[in-house]
């Protein structure tokens, strides 16, 4: 099968398939002597202009193509939805850069859950391998809840994340458990926080967060602004210095709900927990 063939099925058998009467589709008019546009524009007619206008999925095939990577059908028949799901599709750093790119265009996606995608392993993110990411959430102003949980972000990846997040003021609900961030990746994350935030929900769980992360969370529970609702710090080693400094914020907290487990408080971290409640 030639290259164009290979790509044009893939959008076409997607996006014929999945339509249900609710978005027109373009079908090319075989007596037609002239396109409307370049074919590089129409996609063999495949979508609908509104489509193609308000997706991003132009940018993403175009992308795709680039990267050398398949295209996630399931992606480009949600693109228009407000919930999109995408959680064990094994999509790769690579094919994450084009899902992100079409990110920075789409003004559908509210909701996307990314987890388990091995998003950030063996890149550099010291030479910009996540920027596609940090781009999309400096720009993208529709997403308000993103799950980058499993990803192998490490504690430069979620530092990165947490970095674009201060120029982001759409994103409420943000996931980035089990990410291995650790004590460095934590109080990148805190200060970034601290300076700009509108998270009303964050998860942290599953990190190998220590002593001196869980220091910094526990500045930012008692000093983020009001819109923090709620926090999951569980599986991790928060104790000792951690959990008394945590303690002391939730004495000034907005936070409703708090999961500490599984992070070895003892007798004494139970205790000073108590004593701030």
């Amino acid at each position: 099968m030639a290259d164009n063939d290979f790509w044009n099925s893939i959008v076409s058998a997607h996006r014929v398939d999945d339509n249900n009467g609710d978005r027109p589709i373009l079908t090319p008019d075989p007596l037609e002597s002239e396109p409307e546009s370049d074919e590089e524009d129409r996609l063999d007619g495949v979508f609908s202009p509104q489509f193609v206008k308000t997706t991003g999925v132009h940018t993403y095939m175009r992308k795709c193509q680039e990267f050398n990577v398949v295209p996630v059908q399931q992606f480009i028949s949600m693109m228009d939805r407000d919930v999109v799901s995408l959680k064990h599709r094994g999509v790769g750093s690579v094919g994450g850069m084009a899902i992100f790119e079409c990110l920075r265009e789409n003004s559908h996606i509210q909701a996307l859950d990314m987890e388990d995608n091995q998003l950030g392993l063996n890149v550099d993110v010291e030479s910009g391998h996540l920027e596609h990411i940090t781009c999309a959430l400096s720009e993208n102003q529709v997403l308000t809840h993103l799950d980058l949980s499993y990803n192998n972000l490490a504690a430069r990846g979620c530092a990165a994340v947490a970095e674009a997040l201060e120029q982001n003021k759409g994103i409420k609900e943000l996931s980035l458990r089990g990410n291995n961030m650790g004590d460095n990746g934590a109080q990148a994350l805190a200060a970034s926080l601290l300076k700009s935030s509108h998270l009303t929900k964050l998860d942290l769980s599953d990190n190998g967060i220590g002593e001196v992360g869980g220091r910094s969370l526990g500045e930012l529970v008692g000093n983020v602004k009001g819109t923090l609702k709620q926090a999951d710090f569980s599986w991790n080693s928060m104790r000792g210095a951690a959990v008394v400094e945590i303690a002391v914020g939730l004495k000034t907290s907005p936070l409703l709900r708090l999961n500490l487990a599984w992070n070895g408080l003892g007798e004494p971290g139970a205790e000073e927990v108590g004593k701030a409640l």
